[in-house]
């Protein structure tokens, strides 16, 4: 469901820190991920972030972030974000922030859904840590789903939902 060539954006759960890592790792093309800036000022991260081309945004003050998002665009880079604007408080998908449906209408591209399954209460999620299971997330079954292309005319109501049939 990965588009081979061209502009995509993908639209993503987000209830672990590590999950960006695994929807890269499940992707048959390299992705252009979108995490928070704060990451960035992790000094040993940060030029690693740079190396692999991540994109920091502001929640606060997106601007510049939505400019480097519509400029990888425009260069034909499949690029993920995770529309919840932070890490799930429960495991859920939450409700989606529709800036990913701006972009989409200044470079028309295809929307592809993904879920990722499995991550919730490991060490990287907001789990409450008495239900952590670090130990088990070697035994645990993670998966990765990508969904159809959705078209760039997508709302941010069917984008969740899109999401949701993932699960």
């Amino acid at each position: 469901n990965i588009p081979k060539t061209g502009a995509a954006i993908s639209v993503a759960n987000h209830t672990s820190g590590i999950d960006w890592g695994l929807i890269q790792a499940g992707s048959s093309r390299t992705m252009r991920m979108v995490i928070n800036q704060s990451a960035f000022k992790i000094w040993y991260l940060n030029h690693f972030f740079r190396w692999i081309k991540l994109i920091p945004i502001n929640r606060n003050q997106p601007s510049n972030g939505m400019k480097a998002i519509q400029q990888a665009l425009e260069e034909g880079d499949m690029v993920c974000i995770f529309a919840e604007g932070h890490l799930s408080p429960n495991g859920q998908l939450n409700p989606l922030y529709s800036g990913f449906e701006r972009m989409v209408q200044q470079t028309p591209c295809p929307i592809i859904p993904v879920y990722t399954h499995g991550l919730w209460r490991g060490p990287r999620s907001l789990a409450p840590a008495r239900t952590h299971r670090p130990a088990a997330l070697r035994n645990r079954n993670i998966t990765v789903c990508f969904g159809p292309a959705l078209p760039s005319t997508t709302q941010t109501a069917e984008a969740t939902q899109a999401i949701n049939a993932l699960a």
